[in-house]
């Protein structure tokens, strides 16, 4: 009888701890990333244009600096603008080291909410594999200022 009562217990702590670690992952893995598509991008002053993938202005598939691109932000705040070209089929993006579910995104103009992964400080950029991989210029982002710098209100720079 000892032996079933510590299965049992065994057991269900197995379950418990399973359960936790499995919220643990999804929390983890969640896209925080909202997605919007948009007619045009509003007209504005930007903290930066990148192209990739080739944004250094020569294409080389061996230099990880053709697909990321390090920008300012604030915590709990930000907006990113993508112009997605029309040969683009597929590519990976990530924001923070945070993978972003870009299956929906063909060709045309998106916002990105970041607000729940952006960092006070350097955020991170990294647009990889983008298919086909003979593409110049095959996406666009457009990175506003943040509006918040050192708990200063700034103006947005977006009309």
């Amino acid at each position: 009888m000892k032996n079933k009562n510590r299965i049992i217990i065994i057991l269900i702590i197995a379950t418990v701890l399973g359960i936790a670690i499995g919220a643990v992952i999804y929390k983890n893995n969640k896209n925080n990333v909202k997605i919007t598509n948009l007619e045009n991008i509003e007209v504005g002053t930007w903290q930066a244009e990148v192209k990739f993938p080739d944004w250094k202005g020569y294409i080389d598939d061996t230099l990880a600096m053709n697909s990321m691109y390090s920008f300012n932000g604030v915590k709990d705040q930000g907006k990113l603008f993508f112009t997605i070209g029309k040969d683009v089929e597929s590519f990976d993006l990530f924001i923070n080291n945070k993978k972003v579910d870009t299956k929906n995104m063909k060709e045309g103009i998106y916002e990105l909410d970041i607000s729940k992964i952006a960092v006070n400080g350097i955020n991170t950029l990294q647009v990889s594999n983008i298919e086909p991989n003979n593409l110049e210029e095959a996406i666009t982002v457009n990175i506003p200022y943040p509006e918040i710098v050192k708990g200063e209100l700034r103006r947005s720079r977006i009309k």
